[in-house]
């Protein structure tokens, strides 16, 4: 893992173990919305790349969080 060690500021230490596991859940719980996939699927390459560069890491309009 890793490790951080920052002088009298615990909570960092705190947030950055708890963020990977956050996102790794996401993550897993995307792969298996079959909606999500649906979408992607029918989706060309073009369409799916201008989506993935305008809402990586964003607040879809839906209230979702899409992390490719």
């Amino acid at each position: 893992g890793i490790e951080l060690y920052v002088s009298g500021q615990q909570g960092y230490w705190a947030s950055l173990r708890i963020e990977p596991d956050l996102i790794s859940r996401i993550k897993k719980a995307q792969k298996e919305d079959s909606e999500i996939w649906t979408i992607v699927e029918n989706l060309d390459k073009q369409t799916l790349l201008q989506v993935y560069l305008r809402l990586r890491g964003d607040m879809m309009p839906s209230g979702l969080l899409w992390i490719v």
